[in-house]
């Protein structure tokens, strides 16, 4: 990381492009599962050689993302504002209106680190749900750079409490809804055509407070030549208004689809900017049958 902070940024953002790009060739159980889940997502829209390409170039964006974040203490306010633009504010606007602090929808999209810390450099003090990583020095390493310019970490064990006492104080917080989680977690909705076990979280706690959901991702931004990519523009989308027929169950499932269906929508406009290297569908609904099973067993016992 110190030796990235001697080169100019442009420079170092190339470095991890090419770097995703060998990565790319040694990663062989990643690739494996990148190319698995373009197959489920694109094979009826894609030949095999152009979800290869695919894979490629979601390598390469993913290490630039990885340069980029390295960068980060090296980066000025006004060098990140240059970088990471912002539109959709009225939005942000309608949904503040309401006093009930937002949820903010978003997943595994673009630089997602650098999203928090640009939020919050426009003075949109937010909070994130995160899991502490493994490795205790990194784990620190990652906390410095994500609470940069204010943000505030929720860990994710015992995250319902902090996230309701932060909604209450007219707080915003941004909960990640687009990885597999175990069959007592989730739900099954559809994703790309297959049912994927998804966490009702975000659901049930604006069901809970009333809070406001508000998409906010941020996508690539072209460059003023058209060629290539430069930055990005943080795009914050309407609130999305949740089904309440008073059926809580039924409800939970209902929004999260609707919530996974825009994450969805987004994938597939920048299908190279979304994290494919995960097995969203590990865990399939006949995994969470047998698992209700034992459940029923060890209760009846």
């Amino acid at each position: 990381m110190k030796v990235v902070h001697f080169f100019p940024f442009s420079a170092s953002c190339r470095m991890g492009e090419f770097a995703g790009t060998v990565w790319f060739y040694l990663d062989r159980r990643h690739r494996a599962i990148t190319l698995d889940n373009l197959k489920r997502a694109f094979g009826r829209e894609l030949s095999e050689a152009q979800q290869v390409d695919l894979a490629r170039k979601t390598y390469r964006t993913l290490g630039r993302v990885l340069m980029e974040c390295i960068s980060l203490p090296s980066l000025t306010a006004e060098a990140l504002r240059d970088y990471v633009s912002i539109s959709g504010l009225r939005h942000l606007r309608e949904a503040q209106k309401q006093g009930k602090g937002i949820l903010i929808l978003t997943a595994h999209f673009g630089n997602w680190e650098l999203l928090a810390l640009a939020f919050n450099l426009y003075g949109f003090r937010s909070s994130a749900v995160a899991r502490p990583l493994d490795n205790p020095y990194l784990d620190r390493l990652v906390k410095s750079i994500r609470s940069k310019y204010g943000n505030q970490l929720i860990s994710k064990k015992g995250a319902v409490k902090e996230i309701i006492r932060c909604l209450a104080q007219k707080g915003m917080v941004g909960v990640l809804i687009d990885q597999n989680v175990s069959s007592r977690e989730g739900v099954f909705v559809d994703f790309f055509g297959t049912p994927a076990s998804t966490t009702p979280v975000l659901a049930a706690l604006s069901q809970k407070t009333g809070a406001p959901v508000l998409p906010i991702f941020m996508v690539p931004r072209k460059r003023d030549n058209g060629m290539g990519e430069n930055g990005y523009v943080i795009k914050i989308g309407k609130p999305v208004t949740l089904i309440n027929t008073g059926e809580k169950e039924r409800d939970l499932i209902v929004n999260t689809a609707r919530f996974t269906h825009i994450i969805e929508e987004h994938i597939r406009a920048y299908p190279h900017c979304w994290f494919w290297m995960h097995r969203r569908w590990k865990i399939r609904p006949e995994d969470q049958l047998q698992e209700w099973g034992k459940i029923r067993q060890a209760g009846e016992q």
